[in-house]
């Protein structure tokens, strides 16, 4: 998510040119609604999103070979993706994962709120607790990345 972030802001500030972002929403039948980004021209999409893996460090020779002899084995011809295809899409999966985690979390959160926030509250004390404790992680781990870089 971090180098997500990066690119994002080097877009927001001009710096790739005529390319720009949206995130809209994506109905899947099981959870509702998702968060889904896209990228702006169409054809630069796949190129952004294995840019965005290979800033990760999530580039590895390991996990290629190992798809490729998967592929052998079940007998399926060697794909002519090429390596920008197979980080998009390796892109989208961490995409994926990471929305479903977030939906689930805040599900959780939301269902303890509604069951413990006392009449008249918004926010249930358990609930602002969580948020206090994890504002501070974020603030702290912003901190030890501003003077890490």
């Amino acid at each position: 998510m971090g180098a997500l972030g990066a690119l994002l802001n080097e877009i927001d500030c001009g710096g790739c040119g005529d390319v720009s972002y949206e995130f809209i929403s994506l109905s899947v039948k099981s959870f509702g609604l998702v968060p889904k980004l896209r990228f702006y021209p169409h054809g630069r999409s796949v190129a952004l999103k294995a840019e965005v893996m290979v800033r990760a460090g999530q580039v590895s020779e390991a996990r290629l070979r190992k798809a490729e002899e998967a592929r052998k084995k079940a007998g399926i011809p060697v794909g002519r993706d090429s390596l920008s295809r197979v980080l998009a899409r390796q892109f989208e999966s961490e995409w994926n994962n990471a929305m479903l985690q977030l939906f689930r979390s805040a599900s959780v959160l939301g269902k303890v709120n509604m069951l413990l926030c006392r009449h008249g509250e918004r926010l249930s004390e358990p609930v602002r607790i969580v948020q206090a404790s994890v504002l501070e992680l974020v603030e702290k781990e912003g901190n030890r990345e501003k003077t890490v870089t």
